[in-house]
C-alpha cells in the first residue's frame, strides 16, 4: 500500500491556490495521532478526500467532523491507496478499523477506469492476504509519485532527467490534451490518470467499472460485517456542474452538454447500486443546482473548491440527519452547527429511490492494538 510521510509539512502552491499539508505521526492529513481502533466515522478516497487544493479544516470530513464533535470522524487518504481496490484492501488489512460510518468516495472519472488499468491486486501465498501493486508508478528519492520511466517514450525519460525545465515540459504536456504523446507504445488502456473512454461516459459499465464496482460491493459487505455501514459518494467530473468546463481528453463540448442532460453514468450506477445493495449517493443534481456551482470546481482543475466541500458535506449531512454547514461563497470560515445533544450518534436516512440497510449498532468499545507502523514513509 501506499504511505505518506509522517510529521511531513509543506506549502503546496498552485495558480488557484496555496495551502498547507500536514500529516500526523501516522501519515494522516489529520492534526492529531489517532488510533484505527478509535474511528466512528472514517473517509476512504483519492485526491478530492485528501483535500486537494483546500486546507485542513475546509475538507468535506472536517465539515462533518464539526457536525458530529463527540465522534471520531477523520480521513484515511491516500494512506488508504487511490482506488477503489486500494481500499478494500486497507480495510482488509487493518481489521481493527470497525467505523461506525464509512464514507467512500467514488470519483465518476478515473476510479472506474484508469486507476483499475493500472492497479493489480495479487494474493500472497503464504498468508492468504491481498496485496495492491502499481507496475507503472514509481518514487523518486523525495518520495514523490512518478510515472515508471517504462512507460514513458525514450524522449520523454530523458526530457524529464535533464533539468527543471525539462521536467517543467513534460508536465505541461502531461495535462495537456496531447498527453498521450508522452506514453509508450503498447500501453493501451493502461495510461495512469487517463480520462474516461466514451463508452464508460455514454453510461457502459465495462469490465474496469464492474471490476471497481465490485471492490465497492465487498468493501460495503466488509464494513458491515464489523457492524457499520457504507455509504459510496458519487463525485461527478466537473463539467457536469461547471457549464463552461473544459471535458477531459475525448469528449466534445456538444458530447459533455449531451451527457450533463443526460447522465447516462450516473443512472447506470445508481441502479447498480441498487441492485447490489449498497447505499449511494449521487452528488450531482445538488451540486449542479447550487445558485454558485459554477464556483464549486476550480477552473483550472478537477477538483473542488472550499465552497465545493461546504455544499458536498451539505448533501452528505442531510442524508445523515444532521446539521449542516453554511455553504456561501462570501463566509471566509466555515460556519458548522454542531449536533444538538452530546449523546449524538451518527444515523443514516435511508436514501430515495434507492434503498439502503439501517446501519446496525455500533461496534464492540473493546479496544484494538494500533497497528506498526514503519519509520519512513515516502510522500504520494
Amino acid at each position: 500500500m501506499l504511505h505518506v510521510k509522517p510529521h511531513y509539512e509543506q506549502v503546496w502552491r498552485a495558480p488557484e491556490f496555496s495551502v498547507r499539508v500536514r500529516t500526523n505521526g501516522a501519515g494522516f492529513r489529520e492534526d492529531r495521532d489517532f488510533a484505527l481502533a478509535d474511528v466512528d466515522v472514517a473517509f476512504l478516497g483519492d485526491s478530492f478526500l485528501f483535500g486537494h487544493g483546500v486546507e485542513q479544516g475546509e475538507r468535506i470530513s472536517d465539515l462533518v467532523a464539526r457536525a458530529f464533535p463527540d465522534q471520531l470522524v477523520v480521513s484515511l487518504s491516500y494512506e488508504n491507496g487511490f482506488a477503489l481496490g486500494h481500499y478494500l484492501v486497507y480495510v482488509e488489512r487493518h481489521p481493527e478499523l470497525r467505523p461506525r460510518l464509512a464514507v467512500v468516495g467514488v470519483y465518476l472519472g478515473n476510479d472506474l477506469e484508469a486507476d483499475e488499468h493500472e492497479t493489480r491486486i495479487e494474493t500472497d501465498a503464504a498468508t492468504g492476504l491481498r496485496h495492491v501493486e502499481l507496475p507503472y508508478r514509481s518514487f523518486t528519492r523525495q518520495g514523490y509519485m512518478m510515472v515508471h520511466p517504462s512507460a514513458l517514450r525514450p524522449w520523454v525519460r530523458r526530457l524529464r532527467d535533464c533539468c527543471a525545465l525539462g521536467r517543467f515540459v513534460v508536465g505541461l504536456l502531461n495535462h495537456s490534451r496531447n498527453r498521450q504523446l508522452i506514453f509508450a507504445p503498447g500501453l493501451g488502456d493502461v495510461v495512469p490518470n487517463a480520462p474516461n473512454s466514451r463508452e464508460l461516459d455514454s453510461g457502459t459499465l465495462i469490465p474496469s467499472a464492474r471490476t471497481a464496482l465490485e471492490h465497492l460491493a465487498e468493501l460495503s459487505s466488509l464494513i458491515e460485517s464489523r457492524g457499520g455501514h457504507l455509504i459510496a459518494l458519487l463525485i461527478p467530473q466537473n463539467f457536469y456542474v461547471v457549464r463552461d468546463a473544459q471535458p477531459q481528453g475525448r469528449l466534445t463540448a456538444a458530447e459533455a452538454s449531451r451527457l450533463r442532460r443526460k447522465r447516462p453514468l450516473q443512472r447506470a450506477i445508481l441502479k447498480w447500486c441498487e441492485q447490489s445493495g449498497v447505499d449511494c449517493l449521487d452528488l450531482t443534481t445538488g451540486l449542479a443546482s447550487h445558485p454558485e456551482h459554477e464556483a464549486l470546481y476550480f477552473r483550472g482543475d478537477a477538483h473542488w473548491t472550499p465552497l465545493g466541500h461546504r455544499v458536498a458535506a451539505d448533501l452528505l449531512l442531510r442524508r445523515l440527519d444532521a446539521p449542516v454547514v453554511a455553504t456561501q461563497a462570501t463566509t471566509e470560515a466555515s460556519s458548522v452547527a454542531t449536533a444538538e445533544s452530546k449523546e449524538m450518534a451518527v444515523t443514516v436516512r435511508p436514501p430515495s429511490p434507492t434503498p439502503s440497510e439501517t446501519p446496525t449498532p455500533p461496534r464492540d468499545a473493546t479496544p484494538a492494538p494500533t497497528p506498526a507502523r514503519a519509520s519512513e514513509y515516502p510522500e504520494t
